[in-house]
């Protein structure tokens, strides 16, 4: 939440202060949260850097293997691992709310993506022994037999089996 003094983003300062336009999302990246302009340049941007942007800075996510930076490393890690998830074909799977599911293949490797896109626990059938859950992403979910467990906003990433 910018100062109307401080927009820049022609929308804004049109419509405020009903309408701030796009700069409260335009900010600077922070990169060092207790550097000058938290590292973004040793002069004045083009916006200000709200203290509350500091928290987030890459230095403060470096140090968190629960933060965001930290999250987005490690799927990138686990994606390039994986050529099907890098340039294999996609199947989205029929599915019912609020279970999202598709299935990805490149050569020999075959894998099964399901999501839970609610913030409730759900669960999702598949055909039993035909997945082998994967570790190294970060999601946690439960496969028993032929029932995915999923916990809110989960996930399980599986490969064919055998």
């Amino acid at each position: 939440d910018l100062p109307v003094d401080s927009l820049v983003d022609p929308w804004g300062i049109e419509f405020a202060p009903v309408f701030k336009g796009r700069d409260g999302a335009r900010t600077p990246m922070p990169w060092r949260a207790r550097a000058h302009e938290a590292g973004f340049t040793s002069g004045k941007p083009w916006l200000p850097i709200p203290d509350e942007h500091r928290r987030v800075a890459v230095d403060v996510q470096e140090a968190d293997p629960s933060s965001v930076l930290a999250t987005c490393r490690r799927l990138l890690r686990f994606r390039k691992a994986h050529p099907a998830l890098v340039t294999g074909s996609i199947k989205v799977l029929e599915t019912t709310s609020p279970i999202w599911a598709f299935a990805r293949a490149e050569g020999a490797e075959r894998l099964l993506c399901v999501f839970n896109l609610s913030n409730r626990p759900a669960t999702w059938a598949i055909e039993a022994g035909a997945w082998q859950p994967l570790d190294g992403h970060g999601f946690t979910a439960q496969l028993d037999g032929a029932e995915v467990r999923l916990p809110a906003f989960g996930a399980m990433i599986a490969a064919a089996a055998g």
